[in-house]
């Protein structure tokens, strides 16, 4: 979609690529940007930007399919041990990634900006669907796609607050696991001791 902020952060990318630096953004692929502004009567009048319902999506993108993370909202933690806990109940987003690259200019530097979109594990409520309550059948897809539907949510209320902050959260978490995973793979295995070199690569 489209942000001031957006923008912003995709021309420092832009510059790093051209500056040969290596480095990777993160983002939330928005459905709907801000707004698109159409004057009508002489008023401005303010519909959904639908940047990505066109017909096949955005053309620069590179849909993953093969990174996929669980973001798990609400529930609690249980101590299952000595120094052990685990995080049950609540529900479970999968956070996909999609690649937007970005070339330098006039170098052979490409960078990546992932964003990340809120699926559901389960597209539907079979049962409730042959129960004919067809809005509940659908009911989490729905409240989970809200969460990257649109672009600064209104937030006077406290259902805007509250998907404002499922949306940093899915960000972060998604985020964090990714770089995680990526240094992982990197130094082949899950070594402890290769943890103390994270923060010169991260």
């Amino acid at each position: 979609g489209h942000g001031g902020l957006g923008r912003l952060a995709a021309c420092f990318m832009d510059s790093l690529a051209t500056l040969n630096y290596p480095a990777w953004g993160y983002g939330l692929r928005y459905t709907y940007g801000i707004f698109t502004q159409k004057v009508v009567d002489g008023y401005q009048v303010e519909t959904a930007d639908a940047w990505l319902t066109g017909g096949n999506g955005y053309p620069w993108e590179v849909e993953r399919k093969d990174v996929v993370y669980p973001v798990r909202f609400y529930g609690e933690v249980i101590q299952v041990g000595y120094k052990k806990y685990k995080w049950t109940g609540g529900e479970v987003v999968m956070a996909q990634a999609y690649d937007n690259l970005v070339p330098g200019y006039r170098t052979n530097n490409t960078l990546s900006i992932r964003l990340w979109s809120a699926k559901t594990p389960h597209e539907m409520d079979l049962a409730a669907f042959n129960a004919g309550e067809y809005g509940r059948a659908f009911e989490n897809k729905v409240r989970t796609e809200t969460i990257t539907s649109v672009l600064y949510p209104n937030d006077h209320h406290y259902n805007g607050k509250e998907l404002r902050l499922k949306q940093q959260f899915l960000f972060v978490s998604a985020t964090l696991q990714d770089i995680l995973n990526r240094f992982k793979r990197r130094h082949f295995g899950k070594n402890l001791e290769l943890y103390a070199q994270l923060s010169n690569e991260a």
